[in-house]
C-alpha cells in the first residue's frame, strides 16, 4: 500500500513535467511569433530603397541636401515639397526606424528570457529525476539486503521472517526505518509491523 503514494507522486511529477514542457513550448512559439511580428513590422516601415548602383552614400546625401536646402523653389521643383514638409517627413522616418528597433530589441530580450527560464526549469526537473532515481536505487539495495538482515534478527520465527519479507518491501519508508534501527530493537519492530500490516 505504501507504494501507491510513491506511484501517485511519480505520476504527479510526470504530469507536472509534461505541463511545464508544454508551457515552455507555448512560450517558445509565442516568442517566435513576437520575433516574426517584429520582423514583419520592421519590413513595413518606410525606408528609402537602396539601389545597387548607389555606391557613394555621402555624395548622394550631399546631392539631396543641395536640392532641398538650395531654395524653396528648387526644393518644390525637385522634391515636390517645401523644406519644412521635407524636414517633417525625414523626422517621421527616423522616428519610425527608432521605434521598430526598440520593439525588435524588446522581442529579442523576451525570447532570451523565456529560453533562460526554460533551461532553468529543465535543469530543475532533471535534478529531481536524478534524486528519485537515487532514492529508488537505495530502496532496491535495501530490499536486496532485507532477507539476510531478517535472518540476523534473533528470536524471529521462520514464518514471521517470510511474512516480513513479503510485506516490508511494499512499504519503502518502513524498510528504511527498519535498517536505521539498532539490531537490539529490530525484533520488536518487526513484530509490531506485522501486527499493524
Amino acid at each position: 500500500m505504501a507504494r501507491l503514494p510513491l506511484i501517485v507522486q511519480s505520476e504527479r511529477r510526470k504530469r507536472i513535467g509534461l505541463a511545464i514542457t508544454l508551457w515552455l513550448q507555448m512560450c517558445t512559439v509565442a516568442s517566435w511569433f513576437l520575433v516574426a511580428f517584429g520582423a514583419n513590422h520592421s519590413l513595413h516601415i518606410y525606408r528609402p530603397k537602396i539601389r545597387s548602383y548607389i555606391l557613394d552614400f555621402y555624395a548622394k546625401r550631399d546631392y539631396v541636401k543641395r536640392l532641398v536646402y538650395a531654395s524653396d523653389e528648387t526644393c518644390i521643383e525637385q522634391v515636390r515639397m517645401n523644406r519644412p514638409t521635407f524636414s517633417k517627413k525625414k523626422k517621421k522616418i527616423s522616428d519610425a526606424s527608432d521605434s521598430s528597433t526598440s520593439f525588435h530589441d524588446a522581442v529579442t530580450l523576451l525570447a532570451e528570457t523565456i529560453r533562460t527560464v526554460g533551461l532553468e526549469i529543465s535543469k530543475s526537473i532533471a535534478s529531481e529525476v536524478l534524486i528519485q532515481q537515487k532514492s529508488k536505487m537505495t530502496i532496491q539495495k535495501s530490499a536486496l539486503k532485507l532477507y539476510s538482515t531478517l535472518c540476523e534478527v534473533e528470536g524471529l520465527t521462520e514464518d514471521e521472517r517470510y511474512r516480513a519479507l513479503s510485506k516490508i518491501p511494499d512499504h519503502s519508508t518502513q524498510m528504511l526505518i527498519f535498517f536505521s534501527l539498532p539490531s537490539s530493537v529490530r525484533l520488536e519492530w518487526v513484530r509490531r509491523f506485522l501486527a499493524d500490516h
